[in-house]
């Protein structure tokens, strides 16, 4: 079920605006006069979900496809990042046994905006769809009443302000007390997938089967072979990323296997303990998700653009390792708090003597990422196997290169592990007796 839009405040003129500019585009004369697009209704400003912010909707409604191309221009050449939202009937088609999929118009939208700075969002207006569409962020059905459209709207632009750089908060407070360490618990673990699938599901990247799941939860295949890491503020866990490693075969905490450390593989067969315990009482869905076979040992790997050249990444990569599902609760965005949930991803990849590490981004995300370190490699923007086929940047972090860096990473992980750092806590799960 989708989060319900919170009521606008009342002191909503001193907070600051994400403006988003809403171009229907609706080819049917009848469904036109239905919705009646005015500012009264679309327009204005709206709340922004956890954030101190509101939406400032502008409206554009071109009345052909010639309009609508001159309007994406426009949006094109504008050299400060802007959000845009089309609300369309011509966003999705019928294929193969009437089931439907992204149209010619959807598809060279995203196509169009796929690299630059600009964020996009698609409103599908259909007859009688019921489930969601790659590529296509929210769909509404044609009998649905304005309200209806208004809230798909809303939540598309929320997902739009999340892929965007974080609000500046006017108060550091919020930050007090935040450590950053391994998950401790099973329970610690099942905070950390509810918040991914809080924030992916605002973003839209989730499936309805997962977002109808019972559980509250968002976990997949990889999450049994990765380390999680948690952001706490008290008992809270208010920010995760976990850090997908390649083992070899057999690798077990008693073998003793060569640059892996051992404290590091008990913590991973905990955290995939937890995590099939986790399973156990989610619902189907969820289960089938987490014994899905992965025919490639990081998820990068699966993805579109390295069908054809796997092995020659896999070579130049292995032994490697992930970052990947970093998310931030909406209510401490801007705090940097992902900035130390990624130092310490840095530090347990040298701890566990990784030759690259490797993520992959949404394009207007690749900045954020250089300055931490990691490199951009060769190829285009490829579609990653998630269910809903997102656009991403593969990127890589190259341990045996960047020896600078990975110095820093090396003093880290040594204060880390004396304890030395107030902000974080242990990097492994609790010694049986501790």
């Amino acid at each position: 079920m989708a989060p319900p839009i919170i009521t606008e405040p009342p002191d909503r003129a001193r907070l600051a605006a994400f403006p988003v500019s809403l171009i229907f585009y609706i080819e049917d004369p009848e469904l036109r006069a239905l919705i009646n697009v005015d500012d009264r209704q679309f327009g204005g400003d709206a709340p922004v979900l956890g954030h101190d912010e509101v939406f400032r909707f502008s409206i554009e409604a071109p009345v052909n496809e010639d309009e609508l191309t001159l309007s994406l221009r426009r949006i094109s050449l504008r050299e400060m990042q802007c959000a845009f939202v089309v609300i369309s009937d011509r966003l999705t088609e019928r294929g193969d046994k009437g089931k439907l999929r992204p149209g010619r118009l959807a598809t060279s939208i995203r196509q169009q905006f796929l690299v630059g700075r600009h964020l996009c969002g698609l409103v599908a207006i259909e007859a009688d769809a019921t489930r969601r569409v790659s590529d296509i962020d929210r769909i509404v059905l044609r009998s649905a009443d304005r309200e209806s459209l208004r809230t798909a709207i809303v939540l598309t632009a929320t997902g739009l302000r999340l892929k965007a750089r974080p609000p500046a908060r006017a108060s550091k407070g919020l930050a007090d007390g935040v450590k950053i360490q391994a998950v401790q618990s099973a329970s610690e673990l099942r905070q950390c997938l509810a918040l991914r699938k809080q924030v992916y599901g605002l973003m839209g990247y989730l499936p309805e089967r997962i977002m109808d799941d019972p559980s509250g939860i968002e976990l997949d295949t990889f999450d049994e072979r990765s380390i999680h890491f948690a952001a706490k503020r008290g008992n809270d866990v208010i920010g995760t990323v976990r850090l997908v490693l390649e083992l070899p075969a057999k690798t077990s905490p008693g073998m003793g296997a060569s640059g892996l450390s051992q404290r590091g593989l008990m913590t991973l067969q905990d955290h995939d303990t937890w995590c099939r315990k986790i399973a156990q009482t989610a619902g189907p869905a969820i289960r089938r998700r987490l014994a899905a076979p992965s025919f490639m040992p990081l998820p990068i790997l699966e993805s579109s653009e390295f069908d054809s050249r796997w092995s020659r990444v896999l070579r130049a990569t292995s032994p490697g390792a992930e970052l990947s599902r970093l998310v931030v609760k909406l209510e401490y965005r801007g705090l940097h708090i992902s900035v130390d949930l990624i130092r310490a991803v840095l530090a347990k990849s040298v701890e566990m003597q990784r030759r690259v590490l490797l993520l992959e981004c949404i394009p207007v995300h690749e900045g954020m990422y250089s300055r931490y370190g990691f490199r951009r490699m060769d190829g285009d923007p490829h579609t990653r196997p998630t269910d809903l086929d997102q656009y991403a940047v593969a990127m890589w972090f190259r341990l045996d290169e960047q020896q600078s860096l990975v110095e820093s990473a090396e003093k880290l992980l040594a204060k880390l592990k004396m304890g030395l750092l107030p902000r974080f806590g242990p990097i492994d799960t609790p010694l049986l007796g501790d």
